[in-house]
């Protein structure tokens, strides 16, 4: 056979193996030039000492200035996340020095200079200064909840609506039930809440942060009140998901 013809025979299968590989692991999205991530949350001084997440925040994100050959057109932004999202700064520019700080009547925060590249991530978080309230009881038992919780030692408004009662875990700040009180003293100082549907609760410890309702309807934290809750322990989690396959080819798993 004409070696020519015997070297094309082995040129495209490699041909066609090359191929095989760019197609099974290629056409990836090169990493974006402009833009980043921001997430705020706020917290609180609790009284055990230690700081706890309150809510999620909002933030306002302005650029000051270039850190190399920077990109983007966005110089200023202000957004509020959710708990456990990161909001995009689409379009931010970079790598540049940006202001990044919460919003809302903070005592505290975090270094608001931050040296910031593409596609980067960055935290912030606002302590607010927050009463502590009492609730009466402070502990339950979660197969037997009590009907009814009062709470007391805040100045309790009901000018524009019943106050709002949120329970979030204290470690996570996760909102796990949300209600309205059912009654508020004549004094202001306490107030009675039917105790919410808890049947997604596990033990630990939670706060209970009270909020009056603003003329606009907006919420206005009162104060926070900690309470534990026991004897029902989470389910185990489910076992990590068996690897995708690579695919039809067995070429994938060459390396």
């Amino acid at each position: 056979m004409n070696s020519k013809i015997l070297k094309a025979l082995f040129v495209v299968p490699a041909l066609l193996i090359v191929a095989t590989i760019i197609n099974c692991g290629g056409h990836s999205t090169p990493p974006p030039t402009t833009g980043f991530y921001v997430h705020s949350i706020n917290i609180f001084l609790g009284t055990d000492g230690l700081l706890h997440v309150l809510s999620a925040g909002g933030f306002d994100a302005s650029w000051e200035f270039d850190e190399g050959a920077a990109q983007g057109s966005v110089l200023q932004f202000s957004a509020f996340n959710f708990l456990h999202t990161y909001a995009h700064v689409e379009g931010g520019r970079v790598p540049a020095r940006w202001h990044i700080v919460p919003v809302g009547n903070c005592i505290a925060f975090s270094n608001p200079e931050r040296d910031v590249v593409a596609n980067s991530f960055h935290d912030t978080a606002c302590q607010v200064a927050v009463s502590s309230l009492v609730s009466n009881p402070e502990s339950i038992d979660l197969a037997s909840p009590p009907s009814s919780v009062t709470i007391s030692g805040g100045e309790f408004d009901t000018a524009y609506g019943m106050p709002v009662i949120e329970y979030y875990d204290q470690y996570t700040g996760e909102l796990v039930a949300s209600t309205g009180a059912m009654s508020v003293s004549g004094d202001g100082t306490s107030l009675q809440v039917a105790t919410p549907d808890l049947s997604g609760v596990y033990s630990g410890a939670y706060n209970i942060v009270v909020s009056n309702v603003a003329s606009d309807g907006t919420y206005s934290t009162v104060g926070v009140a900690t309470f534990s809750a026991c004897c029902v322990e989470p389910p185990p989690p489910p076992p990590p998901p068996d690897p995708e396959p690579c695919g039809e080819r067995m070429v994938c798993e060459v390396y």
